[in-house]
């Protein structure tokens, strides 16, 4: 009566992943970039990157008609440019509807770490391009001004007891909070850092001159307490300003 059973669980030993459903491979976007910056090497060094973090392939192709994204000057009306070189303005659009790849590669070169990778690349030692930002889009990206060498001193010596700052204490946070980098991504990192004594655990061990409430003599700070002036609460957070997010491929949903 059980041997069918045991002849299941053969065939799944043996053949594994053969039996389970084929993952559906991410749709080929077909990129037309400036010849200037293919000739330069700047597509053969994005392009894997974006891969790697996306498994979505893009294949060059030699003219506009053929392609569904293009990344190259002389863009339609409304289309801002992302990044400055050799040609002038470059922008990325698609050419009639998107795919959902096309959408995402499109989104990913617009986006912070798509920027920074643009513009990583050099060529004879120097930057091939530059980020093109509106005067608008500068000023309200201004960063909080602070003593950024006592932020990050304060940065590691506090926080760093139990988040990931940097590369000095990569090995040193615990496991359930998140990095500084990742904390960077969120959309709304300013705020969560402008707010952190408020937010739990924090209240608990936290004091902030002139923000908060001593602590109660009968709920004692449960480790040694982070105590800050205000001007230690700006420096920290003029420090973080100037951390790298991190790249979490899709957007993060928080609950």
């Amino acid at each position: 009566m059980r041997m069918p059973h045991r002849i299941c669980l053969c065939l799944c030993l043996l053949f594994g992943p053969a039996l389970l459903p084929a993952r559906a491979a991410p749709e080929e976007v077909r990129l037309f970039a400036a010849p200037e910056l293919v000739a330069a090497g700047l597509m053969a060094y994005v392009l894997p990157r974006f891969r790697l973090k996306t498994q979505v392939p893009v294949a060059l192709v030699e003219s506009p008609e053929g392609a569904e994204v293009i990344f190259a000057t002389g863009a339609p009306e409304g289309v801002a440019g992302l990044v400055e070189g050799p040609g002038g303005a470059y922008a990325a659009w698609a050419r009639g509807e998107a795919s959902p790849s096309a959408k995402r590669f499109l989104k990913w070169l617009g986006s912070e770490i798509g920027l920074r990778t643009l513009t990583a690349y050099r060529q004879d030692g120097a930057p091939l391009l530059r980020a093109v930002k509106p005067e608008e889009e500068a000023a309200d990206a201004a960063l909080p001004e602070g003593d950024l060498a006592a932020g990050k001193a304060l940065a590691y010596r506090n926080c760093g007891r139990c988040h990931v700052v940097g590369a000095e204490n990569r090995m040193q946070g615990v496991g359930s909070t998140p990095s500084f980098a990742v904390l960077r991504a969120l959309g709304d990192w300013q705020a969560r850092f402008a707010t952190y004594y408020q937010r739990r655990p924090h209240p608990s061990f936290t004091q902030i001159e002139g923000l908060t409430e001593p602590f109660a003599a009968t709920a004692p700070p449960p480790i040694v307490p982070l105590r800050l002036s205000v001007e230690d609460f700006n420096n920290i957070i003029a420090f973080v300003a100037r951390i790298a997010p991190a790249d979490l491929g899709a957007p993060l949903q928080m609950r």
